[in-house]
């Protein structure tokens, strides 16, 4: 943010090196996870009472601008996404798995789902 011109050249550079070549480093890519507690005045030896964060080198950065642009340039491939997306929430994807399943009992068909539970993804991982 107070690098300045040259280290913007300097990372755009870097950047573009990394997507020419196809190649991380490994040093870029790895990254602290940190537990965070979430209710502080909750029970603090109970694992459910925390959240990891990762805390990473330059990979977030470079995950930004990558982000940026692939949205920017396919911003349509999106549409029907609803996890992992700016002002987007699972009520809204919950009413069209209802109208969906509606759908197709109101016409006889089965109809067969799969839900898989990632609260504890970092817990398991």
């Amino acid at each position: 943010m107070y690098g300045g011109h040259k280290l913007f050249v300097h990372l755009c550079l870097l950047f573009n090196m990394f997507l020419k070549a196809g190649y991380l480093p490994r040093a870029l890519m790895q990254a602290v996870f940190v537990p965070l507690v979430k209710c502080k005045t909750g029970y603090l030896a109970d694992i459910n009472n925390y959240r990891a964060i990762a805390i990473s080198t330059l990979s977030k950065l470079f995950e930004s601008v990558i982000a940026k642009q692939v949205f920017t340039y396919y911003a349509d491939c999106e549409k029907h996404q609803f996890g992992f997306k700016a002002h987007h929430s699972t009520g809204l994807c919950t009413q069209v798995f209802k109208q969906t399943v509606d759908y197709y009992v109101n016409r006889g068909s089965h109809v067969f789902a799969c839900f898989v539970d990632y609260t504890k993804a970092f817990m398991t991982v």
